[in-house]
């Protein structure tokens, strides 16, 4: 009844693909009528195409006069859902006599269709399967269908011609007019086959011309209010999707000329020839696809990679500024001290310039307070410039209470309670200090962030049977929810009001160059638990 046919899947991509755009700019805003009505234009595609797919697929001849008169309900459809849609875009009122006497006379043929032989008489057999064959009223068909079909750009047009040329709205109906302009020169060479004229039925490449000038019109002028990026929606996933299909039919069909005039049978030489087609049309599916990254995106994709290396490079930057700004207050009391000394001491210089044991006592201390304040300066800057790990013998204990030292201050105001457990506060790591400060102040502050009203914050390091160093951090704050879990590493997710989406992504590629590893765990309403564990056999001294 039915069997694969490889002439139906290039119909059935191309409905399921207009099918889900056309239900994804609906569910952008459900009760827009305008959205509503490109849902009902790719609805009566769909419909079209599966049936066109169906048709070709059996080989039993009632089933395919049964899809042969749902093919011309979706194409009866087609016309008044384009005029309807052309209506909306176009912001005019739609003349209710015109559209109902059209209405009118599109019942009466769906109804010839289903009821008498005048719109479909039979079935042609072709190469590619059963086609319907045209009655003797199917030129009055025609008629009727090429009217209200090119109707609907007319209407477009006429609107934008009203409009200033560069104007946004003129651009949106440009890509609408042409869109359907191009569905409507390419769409109708489906009839001909109906009149025993035997090539196989291309019409539907006029669907994917529609889709990638409407997805044009909504990545670059938010046509229907939609606006997305079409790198990684699911427009430009639709049209990529079309084009890879259309690359595989080219091939099969040149792969089965070629066994229709040689007359081989082997499964061998199918699979050779349809490689060695593969290899050599690949140059021309690969400009295609350039030509439909830069109408989509404006650049080259090499143009895009280097522009999005650029941007991550900067925000990673700005990510360090913005922590090295948080360590700079933590650091502001140590800068106090030495000051305060070289304060004194000028003050009381002119008084006690004779006094040897007042200038001996300070001649030693300036030049250890503006070492101290020099240290603290080469440290803040070594922390905020990017740079590959420099790895140094460090007291991870230390390292911590310095960090906790810094925001000592922020724990009281926030009311959090801090409790430390230490194992083996003797021991030495080979590790990047200032990386490892910036990995642990991200940590601290987000767990400061996750309690607003005050808690508790553990900080505790063991060694793991596994030869492991781990650092554990707990807190009682408002957890993370579970959907964002997977998300938490991934470079730009970021939960927060104007929050970059980078500090965790940074933390996690910190860790990892050191070869360790970082892991979360959290619970909703409870607390967060992270873990970054150091392997002692790679990094202990």
């Amino acid at each position: 009844m039915f069997y694969f046919n490889p002439y139906a899947i290039p119909p059935l991509v191309a409905a399921l693909v207009i099918f889900f755009l056309g239900a994804y700019v609906w569910s952008k805003n459900i009760r827009s009528l305008t959205n509503l009505s490109w849902f009902l234009v790719c609805f009566a595609m769909f419909i079209w195409l599966t049936a066109d797919s169906f048709i070709y697929s059996t080989n039993n001849s009632g089933l395919a006069i049964f899809f042969s008169k749902i093919i011309y309900v979706g194409v009866t459809l087609i016309p008044i859902a384009n005029i309807i849609f052309s209506f909306r875009i176009s912001k005019i009122r739609i003349h209710h006599p015109l559209l109902l006497i059209l209405v009118f006379f599109y019942i009466l043929a769906i109804y010839f269709t289903f009821f008498s032989r005048q719109i479909i008489d039979g079935l042609h057999q072709y190469p590619w399967g059963f086609y319907p064959k045209a009655g003797s009223w199917h030129w009055l068909y025609l008629i009727l269908w090429g009217f209200t079909f090119f109707l609907a750009p007319m209407v477009i047009r006429r609107r934008a011609l009203s409009l200033p040329r560069k104007s946004e709205e003129r651009q949106r109906l440009d890509y609408a007019f042409y869109a359907f302009l191009a569905g409507g020169v390419i769409g109708p060479f489906d009839f001909l086959q109906k009149y025993g004229i035997a090539f196989y039925p291309f019409g539907y490449f006029a669907v994917p011309l529609i889709v990638a000038f409407i997805a044009l019109a909504i990545q670059k002028h938010n046509l229907m209010e939609i606006s997305f990026v079409i790198k990684r929606g699911i427009v430009y996933s639709c049209v990529i999707g079309i084009l890879t299909g259309a690359y595989l039919l080219l091939v099969v069909l040149i792969e089965l000329l070629f066994r229709g005039f040689i007359g081989y049978r082997s499964i061998f030489i199918s699979l050779l020839l349809t490689f060695i087609i593969a290899f050599l049309f690949n140059p021309l599916r690969n400009r295609i696809q350039a030509l439909i990254d830069h109408l989509f995106l404006g650049k080259t994709p090499e143009e895009i990679a280097q522009e999005n290396k650029l941007l991550r490079h900067e925000v990673e930057r700005s990510e360090r500024l913005k922590a090295a700004s948080t360590l700079a207050l933590g650091l502001a009391h140590e800068i106090k001290n030495p000051l305060t000394t070289i304060k004194t001491f000028s003050e009381y210089l002119p008084e006690r310039s004779k006094d040897e044991a007042f200038i001996k006592k300070f001649s030693k201390m300036i030049p250890a307070e503006v070492e101290r304040i020099n240290n603290i300066v080469h440290r803040l800057l070594d922390f905020s410039k990017p740079a590959p790990p420099s790895f140094q013998e460090t007291n991870i204990h230390s390292l911590i209470k310095d960090i906790l030292e810094f925001l000592s201050n922020d724990f009281l105001k926030h009311h959090i309670r801090v409790h430390e457990s230490y194992e083996d506060t003797n021991l030495t790591l080979r590790i990047d200090p200032g990386q490892i400060k910036q990995v642990l102040l991200n940590l601290l502050l987000n767990a400061i962030e996750a309690m607003p009203k005050g808690g508790n914050l553990t900080i505790k390091t063991q060694k793991t049977p596994t030869d492991a160093f781990e650092i554990t951090i707990t807190d009682d704050g408002c957890g993370i929810p579970p959907q964002h879990m997977k998300n938490l590493f991934t470079p730009f997710f970021s939960t927060k009001e104007g929050g970059s989406g980078l500090g965790l992504s940074i933390c996690h590629q910190i860790i990892k160059n050191h070869g360790g590893t970082i892991e979360v765990g959290s619970k909703e309403g409870k607390g967060t638990e992270i873990r970054i564990k150091f392997s002692l056999s790679k990094n202990q001294v």
